[in-house]
């Protein structure tokens, strides 16, 4: 079962979800620890589209999304168009939004950072943004 048993737990004085399952994968993947000698590795990866498009003048809003645990920290490594922004929402969400005012196409690196230390994962996506005049 997953995600049943807080990091620490102990019973009859044993610990139940101790930092690391039988492989040495560290425990918990997700927001407690599974039930059992080994913890399911949830993938870890941004699930959203490489590209978007957007029009000059128009409002825009853009999702990045990832999946995996532990929650990853999602900066933006690029430069965006003057009258947008990149905001990493703290919750494995992203949002690229404004109004742009210049046509072209635009190159992001969105690189999620999933952990820390020696269980630190990092994803990076290439990222297309065009935008056509209104």
């Amino acid at each position: 079962m997953l995600n049943r048993i807080p990091l620490g737990t102990t019973g009859n004085g044993v610990t139940l979800c101790p930092g690391t399952d039988q492989r040495g994968v560290s425990r918990p993947q997700g927001s407690e620890c599974d039930i059992g000698v080994v913890e399911l590795v949830i993938p870890q990866a941004i699930t959203s589209p490489n590209n978007a498009n957007a029009t000059v003048g128009s409002p825009f809003s853009f999702t990045v999304d990832t999946s995996g645990s532990p929650v990853p920290t999602i900066p933006e490594k690029g430069t965006l168009p003057r009258r947008l922004s990149f905001t990493n929402n703290g919750n494995g969400t992203a949002t690229i939004s404004g109004t742009p005012r210049t046509v072209g196409v635009f190159h992001l690196k969105i690189k999620a950072t999933f952990g820390t230390g020696s269980t630190k994962y990092v994803v990076i996506q290439a990222f297309a943004l065009t935008i056509a005049s209104g």
